[in-house]
Order: C-alpha cells, then sequence, then structure tokens
C-alpha cells in the first residue's frame, strides 16, 4: 500500500463537489487518484469499477485524473482495510481524493461543497420536536462511558489517528480519557426531554458540515455571492458560540476554527478558489 494524503469531498448533490475536483485537477496536482464513493446499504462485499460511461468519472479523466473509479459499500460490510486492499489504490498517485460516500473513518481533510442556501440562513434557532437527537445522542455516550470495555471499543473503531495503537496498550491514559469524557457530560445521566426544546439546527441539506476541516462557498452568479458573503460570517459561529456548538456537534466535534472560502470554481484567478488551492497543497506537502 502505498501511503499518500486523502481527501475527501463531500456536499449536498449539485453542490459542486465535482467542480470542485475538476479545478483542483487543472491547479498544480501531477497525479491524482479520483474515486467516487458510494454507500449501498445491501451490498455485502466491496465493489471497484470504472465504467466508461460514468458521468462523474468521465468529467475527472477529462481533466486530467490518473485514474478514476468506482467504490460502492456497506458501512455494515466493509471497513478500511477493504478501501486500502483494492486494485486501484495499489497505483501511485500524489493524492487520493474520494468525492461522496467514504467507508475510511479518518481523512487528511474533509472539505463540503455546497452554494449558499437558497432564501434561508445556513443557522436558525426554534422549537424543535421532543424527540432531541442531540440529547438521545449524549445520553447514549454517557451509557457508553460507564463500561471500560464499552469506551474503549468506541474509541479504537471512531478514531482513526496514528497514534490510535500506542494509546490503546496504555489502560492507564485510556482511563484518564474516559474519566475526562464523564466530566465533561457529568456523573449523571443526561435528562431526556419531555416536550418541544428550543435549539439551533442548520439548513436542510448541509448536516455533514459540522465536520468538515474547509468549507467552500460555491458562487456562480451576483445573487449567490451576496447570499455567499452571509453564509461565510455564519460559520465561524458553529465553532465559537457555545449553544450553537453544543446543539450541533456530537462527542467527535472539535473546537479548530473552520477554513471557509466563496469560490467561483470556474474562474481559476478567482481568490477564494486559490485559498482553498492553497490549503490543499499544504496537505499535499505536509504528508510527503
Amino acid at each position: 500500500m502505498i501511503s499518500r494524503p486523502i481527501l475527501h469531498v463531500t456536499g449536498r448533490p449539485s453542490s459542486g463537489k465535482t467542480a470542485f475536483i475538476e479545478a483542483l485537477l487543472r491547479g498544480r496536482f501531477e497525479s491524482l487518484l479520483c474515486v467516487r464513493g458510494t454507500e449501498e446499504p445491501k451490498l455485502r462485499e466491496v465493489v471497484e469499477a470504472a465504467p466508461a460511461g460514468h458521468p462523474e468519472l468521465s468529467r475527472y479523466r477529462k481533466a486530467g485524473a490518473t485514474d478514476a473509479v468506482c467504490f460502492r459499500f456497506s458501512h455494515r460490510y466493509a471497513d478500511t482495510d477493504d478501501f486500502f486492499m483494492t486494485e486501484f489504490m495499489s497505483g501511485y498517485s500524489d493524492a487520493v481524493v474520494i468525492e461522496g460516500d467514504s467507508v475510511l473513518r479518518y481523512h487528511d481533510l474533509t472539505v463540503f461543497v455546497a452554494p449558499p442556501p437558497d432564501g434561508v440562513t445556513l443557522l436558525s434557532h426554534g422549537p424543535h420536536s421532543s424527540r432531541n437527537p442531540k440529547a438521545a445522542s449524549r445520553a447514549a455516550l454517557w451509557q457508553i462511558l460507564q463500561e471500560p470495555e464499552a469506551f474503549l471499543k468506541m474509541f479504537s473503531k471512531l478514531l482513526g489517528d496514528p497514534s490510535l495503537p500506542t494509546i490503546l496498550t496504555d489502560p492507564v491514559r485510556i482511563e484518564e480519557l474516559r474519566q475526562r469524557a464523564l466530566a465533561e457530560l457529568g456523573n449523571a445521566p443526561p435528562p431526556s426531554p419531555s416536550g418541544p426544546v428550543e435549539r439551533w439546527r442548520l439548513a436542510p441539506g448541509y448536516e455533514g458540515i459540522v465536520h468538515a476541516g474547509m468549507i467552500v462557498v460555491n458562487v456562480r452568479t451576483a445573487a449567490e455571492r451576496e447570499r455567499g458573503k452571509r453564509m461565510l460570517d455564519e460559520i465561524p459561529r458553529m465553532r465559537k458560540d457555545e449553544a450553537i456548538f453544543r446543539d450541533l456537534f456530537d462527542y467527535r466535534g472539535s473546537r479548530v476554527p473552520i477554513t471557509a472560502v466563496m469560490a467561483d470554481l470556474s474562474d481559476p484567478k478567482d481568490t477564494g478558489w486559490r485559498k482553498a488551492l492553497a490549503r490543499v497543497m499544504r496537505i499535499i506537502r505536509a504528508e510527503r
């Protein structure tokens, strides 16, 4: 297996993900492996293919990709090893970019590409049903933290940090992490809401934005650019505002500021696009 940086490009349908990858290919990359990932729950084994008529693969190839493939999988039956043991991962490239769904738990950079919301704000606050997913998530996490073995299993499954194997061999360190997590939640089980609650939420289709390391606000018209400016003002609040952070993020939430740019992906001279390209290039250089 060849070690190289892996980028994950995600976003709602027709958001500009493929256009972003095409722009990368027009940039400074000598070789880039492009993977179109698709989660199909009923699949019992992974499927790798490179159909000639696939629309996204054709765009990758035309833009200059070293190789372009489809990778279909089910999270229930596939894992990280299934991805790295594929035939396409045995070839050379400067980097790998996955568009769409990903079976991996760790990426060197996750990029969320989306146009600004049409007619609504990215963030809104108001009544939510009594079935509060955030409260349910906190309650489930609290229950896991009561059992050291359950915490260890969750910890090893969810994190893909290279230092993880060393951490897992140190029971004292594991217990320190478990106790720290318990202290964050409190020693008593989180209460279950009995009725509608006021909470922050994202515009429909933007839910995956919270886990991105970089956000590219894809603008193509003057009207979109005006809405894009408002979206750029809202993005920092997701991690700086305590109430918003608490409602939007689960226990994997990070306080690290998100790199956010507004860009016309069709214009190679666009200032926002050049900032996005520079961010990607820093990741590539750091992994070489």
